[in-house]
């Protein structure tokens, strides 16, 4: 069976998932949940704090690159090392030199001549394989084309062609191809047949990943997924439209696979303690005429610049912390473009005497110890020149240098002078 768990931000579809694998678990099932790589350690944690540590050893949380490493390990993959992307540059300047020396494109003729063609074509050369097609495919889905079309394609066809033959010749192999060869390998070796599988924090798929979900449907028992819409059979128009048109084409997927089909649509919000707030997060992107009747929770305030609307907020922060028994940690402000408010609310906040910490970038060399150490770098370097100029210093003594034969002399000599 293929379910879809849909519903909007804050509707409790990964609770009413992890209670699903939960579940599984119990009835003694080991289920597979897929997950991007950027989530694996929170949502990790979610699943151990829920299913406690013996239930949750009965899961593999995994990746859609993960997983196919983990089928290579199974059943074995192509041999050779992983081209970096030195390598990659390499051999695609290789393949783009050959093109320019024969002069044998016929739209990029001109172009192959710059100096940025390469990393255009290797740019191309990657998207094109996320898709899941070969040089062989391409040909064959791109040969009634004509006209100036054609002659584009037939170029890109034929570096993508030289440069992955570059890649074999030489014994690499690209990792933008694991997915689709592991997707072959596990279809050969029924790797999903009997497994229940749960795919979570997905909006949308590249090509190669959906070439391995049609693998996983066709075999698996059960496929559950959860997906962020309020509606999947709303207008093509709608706020979720990149969603639902995945979940068309899943859905379709699960038809073509021989999969029974059923939905469950959540429409509660529980991130939201407040209605007014709820409404605001549901509907921010949406023209409504019928609106929210009052506001207790929602404030939109007119500032006449930077300054003012800053200044607001330290009042209104402090009138939260001594009149409601508000903690300072329990209060965030959040800022589009902090860089150009950073200066603004450090005076301000300094001058209501808010604590608080920025959560800004700083680059390394601004920090104290790193401009100590620079500074004494500088003064190193600028010795010899002082030194052979006779520059005094504010007691009227020329710069002498004396090279010690170790750290402990160095540090001696500079001890005996303060003392």
């Amino acid at each position: 069976m293929f379910k879809v768990i849909a519903g909007g931000a804050g509707s409790g579809k990964s609770t009413y998932l992890i209670n699903m694998i939960k579940s599984e678990t119990e009835n003694g099932k080991s289920p597979l949940v897929i997950i991007p790589d950027q989530f694996s350690f929170e949502y990790d944690r979610k699943l151990y704090l829920t299913l406690g540590a013996e239930l949750y050893n009965m899961v593999s949380t995994i990746s859609f690159s993960r997983l196919a490493e983990d089928i290579f390990i199974k059943f074995g993959g192509r041999s050779g090392s992983y081209a970096d992307e030195v390598t990659k540059t390499t051999l695609m300047f290789n393949t783009v030199n050959k093109f320019r020396k024969n002069n044998n494109l016929q739209f990029f003729d001109r172009q192959v001549k710059t100096q940025g063609f390469v990393s255009m074509a290797l740019d191309t050369v990657s998207d094109l394989k996320k898709t899941g097609l070969s040089p062989e495919m391409f040909r064959e889905k791109t040969k009634d084309l004509d006209g100036t079309v054609k002659q584009k394609i037939d170029d890109l066809i034929e570096i993508y062609a030289d440069y992955d033959e570059s890649l074999k010749a030489n014994g690499y192999k690209d990792n933008l191809d694991d997915i689709s060869e592991a997707g072959f390998i596990a279809q050969q070796n029924d790797f999903f047949r009997g497994k229940t599988v749960f795919i979570e924090e997905f909006n949308t798929f590249p090509a190669d990943e959906y070439h391995m979900l049609e693998i996983i449907m066709s075999q698996a028992d059960d496929v559950i997924i959860s997906m962020k819409t309020e509606n999947p059979y709303d207008n093509e128009f709608s706020v979720f439209e990149s969603v639902n048109k995945t979940f068309r084409r899943l859905k379709y997927i699960s038809q073509e696979c021989g999969q029974e089909f059923s939905l469950k649509l959540l429409d509660s919000s529980y991130s939201h303690s407040v209605p007014d707030i709820a409404y605001l997060s549901r509907n921010i992107m949406r023209n409504r005429e019928k609106l929210f009747p009052v506001s207790d929770h929602v404030r939109i305030i007119e500032a006449k610049d930077m300054y003012e609307e800053v200044e607001w907020v330290s009042a209104q922060i402090k009138r939260l912390t001594m009149d409601f028994g508000y903690k300072y940690n329990e209060i965030a402000v959040l800022s589009r473009r902090l860089e150009d408010y950073a200066s603004v609310i450090e005076a301000s906040f300094e001058r209501f005497s808010i604590p608080y910490f920025l959560d800004m970038k700083k680059s390394v060399m601004h920090t104290s110890v790193m401009l100590l150490f620079t500074g004494a770098l500088e003064l190193i370097s600028k010795t010899d020149e002082w030194a052979t100029d006779g520059r005094t210093n504010i007691f009227g003594h020329t710069v002498q240098i004396t090279e010690m034969q170790s750290e402990a002399g160095a540090a001696g000599a500079v001890h005996g002078s303060l003392a």
